[in-house]
């Protein structure tokens, strides 16, 4: 096994602060014994990244996320602990972060390839490549003052991709590029990794790390909350966020209407189903308030056979049983998604979405949910998790699991060829039609339009 790249042993990160009272005794030097503050941004954080890797780095606002990439770039010393980054680093941290804003673009480009350690000449031949990749036209020879935040990460990412980084550290700057950018950016990113590159990236699209990462760190008020494998640590930071906004803000209580005692006893449904399994399957990746929980997923097939592998395209119900622990006062919401065997959701549907109110429920109610729709996905094992929601605005749950239900389509028949995780049923036209032969000469018939095997299939027709 190839040596880290980059070694965090147990790095600490103190920085001490005066308030606005102290800072103007003391900038007075009337008082020299001014109390600081101490405030810790990183607590004993340590880590290793093999080279040739993603290395991921989420967390909510203030945990120590740009502290950490300002050490690894060498632009802040830790307070005590070691850093050790075997290889030239290229940094992209905060906006603005290394050019100076009175010289041109052109000039900046060329000051960042010479701290990179580039000689002129090799600057100077690499310099379209910089230019054409970040596109700001004529804005090169202005000053940086001048550049809208989009243009300056443009110009900014450019650079430090082109000065063959070791490790290229990525903060959250490019949630500022434009749509077109950052998808450019991300597929330079994944080049740059099969290329031997390693990356360390900071961001808030935690489905944009779990796709590119195969390993992510989540960082909580400077301290390390989580490390390790991409689907189960950007949960774990999913259900962190739950359980504040759960903490933070509840939905305000609504009477459950009816004064009949008779209507407030529990409800049940006779198809509710209890899966022994689930808890166990959905391992740690449950969290939620409690006032209700998933009992159990199944798939039915069109006669209501519960089954375990599904035919391409067939048409299904996913049902959702759901108990009542406590009083659930809220209209709330029971949804679910489906994800490919890598973890990436790939669809999903939600009640309250449709305007199908789920409460409110009292204790001991047993609900079922179904969701009746189409599986068009290729011949792979899928999962699907489900969530209650009481507030769905504010993500707020009652209960959220994944890898609730594991289950496998089936190929299509023939000649359908599915190249994509989901198939779009597109009519496809092309127009001259082709030859019978090449270099034939004579045309086929005209049927400019090939539509799929099963256009006369489920999308035509409604639910029956």
């Amino acid at each position: 096994m190839a040596d880290p790249i980059i070694q965090v042993q147990h790095v600490c990160k103190t920085y001490r602060t005066l308030g606005p009272r102290a800072w103007l005794l003391r900038s007075l030097g009337t008082w020299f014994g001014t109390p600081e503050r101490a405030v810790q941004a990183l607590q004993d954080v340590s880590f290793e990244v093999a080279p040739g890797t993603v290395f991921g780095v989420i967390g909510g606002n203030g945990s120590g996320k740009s502290t950490l990439l300002a050490i690894l770039a060498g632009v802040v010393r830790p307070t005590s602990g070691r850093v050790c980054v075997a290889g030239p680093v290229s940094a992209l941290l905060e906006l603005g972060a290394g050019f100076h804003p009175d010289f041109t673009g052109r000039e900046n480009v060329r000051m960042f390839g010479a701290l990179a350690g580039l000689s002129p000449r090799t600057i100077e031949r690499r310099l379209p490549d910089i230019v054409d990749f970040a596109g700001i036209g004529d804005f090169l020879d202005r000053p940086v003052r001048t550049y809208s935040s989009g243009m300056f990460v443009r110009l900014a990412f450019s650079a430090a991709i082109h000065v063959d980084p070791a490790v290229l550290l990525v903060d959250e700057a490019l949630a500022v590029g434009d749509i077109e950018f950052q998808h450019k950016c991300l597929h330079r990113i994944r080049e740059m990794r099969r290329g031997g590159a390693t990356i360390v990236y900071v961001s808030h699209d935690i489905e944009g790390v779990r796709a590119l990462a195969s390993q992510v760190l989540l960082l909580d008020h400077g301290r390390v909350l989580d490390l390790g494998e991409p689907n189960r640590v950007c949960d774990s930071y999913y259900r962190l966020l739950a359980e504040r906004a759960a903490s933070e803000s509840r939905p305000a209580p609504r009477q459950l209407g009816a004064a009949d005692p008779a209507t407030l006893r529990p409800c049940r449904d006779d198809r509710f189903f209890v899966d022994p399994e689930l808890d166990t399957r959905a391992g740690e990746i449950r969290y939620g308030s409690g006032e209700a929980r998933v009992r159990g997923i199944q798939i039915l097939d069109e006669l209501d056979r519960m089954v375990e592998s599904v035919p391409f395209n067939a048409r299904v119900t996913v049902r959702v049983s759901v108990e009542c622990l406590r009083d659930f006062p809220y209209s709330g919401g029971v949804g679910i998604v489906f994800r490919d065997r890598h973890g990436f959701a790939l669809s999903g549907a939600n009640s309250h979405g449709v305007g199908v109110p789920f409460g409110p429920r009292i204790a001991g109610d047993q609900v079922v949910v179904d969701f009746r729709l189409r599986l068009p996905f290729s011949a792979f094992s899928y999962s699907i998790g489900a969530e209650v929601t009481t507030d769905p605005e504010q993500f707020v749950y009652a209960d959220r699991l994944e890898n609730g239900l594991v289950f496998h389509v089936t190929a299509p028949p023939p000649p359908l060829r599915l190249l994509w995780p989901v198939y779009l049923h597109p009519e496809i036209g092309v127009s001259p039609p082709p030859r019978r032969a090449v270099g034939a000469g004579a045309r086929a018939p005209d049927h400019s339009v090939a539509c799929e095997p099963l256009a006369d299939e489920p999308f035509a027709s409604e639910w029956g």
